[in-house]
């Protein structure tokens, strides 16, 4: 059997042996989830063909979280497993070092570190976020991951922005790439397009970013610390600086 989106079905048509099994949110065929209660956790319903099957409580939000679930209920439930260790095994699940990760960074800040670092991957992040704090301030920490996806997805990351209010743009981190065949101007070319659209944006060191972040953001505000390389470094030392700072007081 291939668990596939009811979006992508027709990719399936015509090829022998294959077994579509369909997944989605909302009413429609095969496994569907619907939200009970949003928020952090949500808890969601999962049904069948319109049957309802189980209620599952997930411990990440977010759209793509619920899609990633029914897809597992799908599999697991089409190969046999019986659907209450189904439900304990998704409620058991905490997620991933780097995937919504909450952490305790600054003192009334909500902080998380996310791995996100293609387009789809950032809006899909911010657009949870903005979903979970519609009232407060969010920030994001970006740091592209190759200048090659940078340039080449450069409208599309300027889109991906649109829920935060206000960009912190990152060195770039290259990987497997030669600095020296880019627009040195690139990562300016980026904030500026971002500004455009009416998003604060502002390009900072990760030294500058340790210091710097425990003046400019204020309690209440929400930090997404986003990117694949070693941005998250950056949420580690303004701990561990703010625990000797502490120290020093007493």
């Amino acid at each position: 059997p291939v668990v596939i989106p009811e979006l992508h079905a027709d990719r399936l048509s015509g090829i022998a042996d294959v077994k579509p099994i369909l997944f989605g949110l909302d009413q429609g065929p095969g496994w569907r989830s619907t939200v009970i209660e949003d928020g952090r956790e949500p808890l969601i319903q999962i049904s069948h063909d319109g049957v309802a099957k189980l209620e599952v409580r997930l411990s990440i939000p977010g759209r793509h979280t619920i899609l990633n679930a029914t897809a597992a209920v799908a599999l697991a439930a089409e190969l046999g497993v019986n659907l209450e260790k189904i439900r304990a095994g998704i409620e058991s699940y905490r997620g991933v070092k780097r995937r919504f990760e909450r952490r305790n960074v600054l003192r009334g800040v909500e902080w998380f570190e996310d791995y996100a670092h293609h387009p789809t991957e950032v809006s899909t992040t911010l657009e949870t976020a903005r979903g979970l704090f519609p009232d407060r301030k969010i920030w994001a920490l970006f740091q592209p991951h190759q200048a090659t996806r940078l340039q080449h997805f450069l409208t599309e990351f300027t889109d991906a922005f649109h829920c935060c209010d206000e960009v912190l743009l990152l060195p770039i981190y290259h990987v497997r790439e030669n600095p020296l065949v880019f627009p040195t101007d690139l990562p300016s070319q980026f904030a500026a397009r971002l500004r455009s659209r009416g998003i604060a944006a502002r390009i900072i060191g990760s030294e500058q970013a340790v210091y710097d972040l425990p003046e400019i953001v204020s309690e209440g505000d929400v930090v997404f610390s986003l990117g694949a390389g070693d941005i998250d470094k950056i949420g580690t030392r303004i701990r561990e600086e703010s625990s000797s700072v502490q120290q020093g007081q007493t």
